[in-house]
């Protein structure tokens, strides 16, 4: 296994074979160096012809797919070298393909409310994504994006007044793309679709995934069945690879419909993970102050929210129930939620009062900041939408607000300030700001999309293609990286993916993927362990020797 830094690696395979010219096709089993599938198996498409390096024999093989993934990880970590050289070879590359190459297009399904605007004038500028289908409501379809964006974003200025809601004018480079219908999703033969639609039409999520498109979606829509992941990545992004390891047939990709928690929960979780993994954190109290946005293009009465405060409790919203169970249900070692949930006269930004008991004590707020300024699970993995600094902690007095500190890292930071420790009652209390359209919107499922498609999905392919070679199948195979994962992450706070990918990348090696002692798992930084119970390893190995 061939590493570079940043936790980017390019696996390649065993020792040189025969090359391309003294081999039949009989003779040689070209799998990729990178997934280990073969040719147009495990939709990875087709191996780059000529090589692109100086690699002969099997080692050559390599997907357009596959190299397209490891030069723009190894670009986004501004890796430049370790994307133009191959790793096996330490020839440049041929091909640039993360500039040369076509963007994968993304569909929007609502993508002409609030957040699904947005999210199309996000994908406009992605490096990696492209704008796809937009689809709308049957009477917008075949309308200007443009023109459906204009009269949206007036109508809530109008309503609310301008004092408290300023129509965002429409960008440039959406100006010619025009409303599809969802037979136009169909017949473009998009992979991904991130769902920005209203829970009644929730069907055509299940659709669109029945028809083997991933959907990624933050509509309420079946957010609580458990089949679906409810995935904040920084938090459990290992769901996603647990959720396939449930369901993956041994010869068929399973197509998930990834799900993204309420906006609140979204920031919330990634604060509270930070701490939880540093103190231990066993009741929460929620009370938060949410902007109008958070409802998309639906208005309120402008006697109810304008100079006003408007509780959401037992309201049609539910706004409090479904943000207490979607924490319980992100940390199910949570044994107190209590959520307070109001729609104040804000265009964007939810502000939280967060307050938090802890089992293990909280010495100094110092401290508090540091482990939040220091939280980055993310680093190194290369995705776009993933911000330097996921928590800012403001140190001055009075932030953050709503207004100055909701676009931080482009909207995608949860802004944090206001700490305080050991107030009597709490162990922590804190007040943070997080930006409802973005990092509790389309943001969040953006990088669910992006952990899955540059991570995921090619592991998956990877360890499946492996342990067919070794007589298992592709459920093993995932169960078995499920497994590890899980119980590295009880072992140690936070999935550490970057140690999943490199343990993975050494399995050409291994004649099981269950071959793992304690000592080789340490050299990839997983040990020592911080318990005296055995790991999946040890209890796999005890499983399958012989009696």
């Amino acid at each position: 296994m061939n590493q570079s830094s940043g936790g980017v690696a390019e696996p390649a395979s065993g020792e040189e074979s025969k090359s391309d010219s003294d081999a039949t096709d009989g003779e040689l089993h070209r799998t990729c160096r990178i997934c280990y599938s073969a040719e147009f198996q495990d939709g990875m498409g087709a191996f780059l012809r000529p090589t692109p390096c100086n690699c002969a024999g099997n080692r050559s093989a390599v997907h357009e797919t596959c190299l397209r993934r490891w030069q723009t990880i190894a670009r986004r970590n501004r890796q430049w070298a370790a994307g133009a050289v191959c790793h096996a070879c330490d020839s440049p590359y041929t091909v640039n393909l993360v500039e040369a190459g076509e963007k994968q297009p993304v569909g929007i399904l609502g993508g002409t409310g609030l957040v699904g605007r947005a999210l199309a004038a996000a994908l406009t500028e992605h490096p990696i994504y492209s704008l796809g289908p937009v689809l709308g409501s049957p009477q917008t379809v075949g309308s200007k994006l443009a023109d459906v964006w204009r009269k949206k974003e007036q109508a809530l200025e109008d309503h609310y007044g301008s004092a408290i809601w300023q129509a965002k004018p429409c960008p440039t480079s959406l100006e010619g793309v025009k409303v599809s219908s969802v037979e136009d999703l169909l017949r473009s033969n998009v992979k991904y679709v991130i769902s920005a639609i209203a829970p009644s039409l929730g069907h055509i999520e299940d659709a669109l995934q029945e028809a083997g498109i991933a959907v990624f979606s933050i509509s309420p829509h079946a957010r609580q069945v458990r089949r679906n992941p409810l995935v904040v990545p920084e938090v459990n992004g290992d769901a996603l690879l647990h959720a396939l390891s449930k369901s993956v047939e041994d010869d068929d990709e399973t197509i998930p419909l990834v799900k993204s928690p309420n906006c609140v929960s979204c920031g919330v979780s990634v604060v509270l993970k930070a701490l939880d993994d540093a103190y231990g954190v066993v009741g929460v109290s929620i009370t938060t102050f949410q902007a109008l946005s958070g409802r998309g293009d639906a208005k309120y009465d402008p006697e109810l929210v304008v100079g006003n405060v408007y509780p959401l409790r037992n309201t049609v919203e539910r706004t409090d129930e479904y943000q207490r169970k979607e924490l319980m249900r992100i940390f199910p070692l949570l044994k107190r939620c209590a959520v307070s949930a109001h729609r104040v006269p804000v265009q964007n930004g939810h502000f939280v009062d967060l307050k938090l008991q802890t089992k293990r004590p909280v010495t100094t707020k110092a401290e508090v900041k540091r482990i939040l300024r220091d939280f980055a699970p993310l680093a190194g993995l290369g995705l776009p939408s993933m911000p330097d600094r996921p928590i800012v902690v403001l140190d001055e007095v009075g932030r953050p607000r709503p207004r100055l500190d909701s676009d931080y890292e482009g909207g995608m930071a949860v802004c944090v300030g206001n700490v305080h420790c050991n107030d009597g009652f709490f162990d922590v209390t804190l007040s943070l700001c997080v930006n409802n359209v973005v990092r509790g919107a389309w943001g969040a499922a953006l990088l669910n999309l992006e952990l899955y498609d540059l991570h995921v999905r090619p592991l998956v392919a990877r360890i499946s293609a492996k342990q067919k070679q070794l007589g298992g199948t592709a459920r093993d195979a995932v169960r078995e990286a499920s497994a590890f994962l899980e119980e590295k992450s009880r072992m140690k706070p936070s999935p550490h993916w970057d140690v999943l990918l490199r343990w993975a990348s050494s399995i050409d090696s291994a004649s099981s993927l269950r071959e793992r002692s304690d000592s080789e798992i340490q050299r990839f930084g997983v040990g020592p362990w911080e318990d005296e119970s055995p790991t999946c390893i040890d209890t796999a190995i005890k499983r399958d020797a012989p009696s």
